[in-house]
């Protein structure tokens, strides 16, 4: 979920100049959004948990060490961004094509943090109209606030939730912390995620704050606990002391 367009992934930064092409698939896309639909070569929810489960498991030494650095300094400094990198890579070995750090303005979208005016997405895949919103997760959460993740996360589900301007998103949240290790399944690992977004999202209820909107809580499903297997429009993998959540935006219903 990062906001500095210079953090942006190295390997695909030099596709920062063909914005006239992300402009005629934009055109395609807001044209006949159906047509994407009948493309079957998207990152299926199938083919991300691959993605993950690889990048994890070949990289879990060094981003545990990132990780351990960082959080023993009190920090949280980068953990996003060693867990996107190593994703990026796997991404570039299937052939995907996708940029990162792109303007909202630039695809047809708007932020929904309430304070911001403006934003980006972490990584956007202009040859099939799709999307994805990162974002680090700590489980248990530490911050004070209980709208660090839940707030953020449902505000990336917002701006992502908008057929009318693509045609798939994922929201995937980079777990660490105590809790992980502990879960002895994906299906575990999804559950811890999901009841910590309940519990963070549950004291909110009728406060009107915008984080917290009725209808993005609903179909994210955070308006219950969660028990028994994970949702057939998410996924979750695990390697060692950490692991990742996928949501799929357009496959809650």
């Amino acid at each position: 979920m990062r906001s500095n367009p210079s953090a942006s992934c190295a390997k695909t930064f030099t596709f920062a100049f063909i914005r006239p092409i992300d402009e005629v698939y934009a055109s395609i896309l807001f044209a006949d959004r159906d047509l994407f639909h009948k493309i079957d070569n998207y990152i299926k929810i199938a083919d991300l948990r691959r993605r993950l489960k690889i990048a994890l498991a070949e990289n879990q030494t060094s981003i545990e060490e990132h990780i351990q650095s960082v959080t023993a300094e009190g920090r949280t400094t980068g953990i996003e961004k060693s867990f996107s990198m190593v994703l990026h890579d796997q991404f570039e070995k299937h052939g995907d094509s996708f940029r990162c750090e792109v303007p909202l303005t630039s695809v047809g979208l708007k932020t929904a943090y309430p304070w911001r005016t403006s934003g980006f997405l972490d990584s956007y895949f202009p040859a099939e109209g799709g999307a994805m919103e990162y974002k680090a997760v700590r489980l248990p959460r530490t911050k004070s606030d209980p709208r660090f993740d839940a707030g953020q996360i449902s505000a990336d589900y917002e701006r992502l939730n908008n057929p009318h301007r693509l045609s798939w998103g994922y929201l995937i949240a980079f777990c660490h912390g105590p809790l992980v290790p502990l879960c002895k399944s994906d299906s575990a690992l999804y559950r811890a995620f999901h009841n910590q977004m309940f519990v963070d999202c549950n004291p909110a209820a009728g406060t009107g704050d915008r984080y917290y909107a009725g209808r993005q809580v609903e179909e994210l499903r955070w308006d219950s606990a969660r028990q028994g297997a994970m949702p057939t429009w998410a996924t979750a993998v695990r390697a060692g002391s950490m692991g990742a959540v996928a949501i799929s935006v357009f496959e809650q219903a």
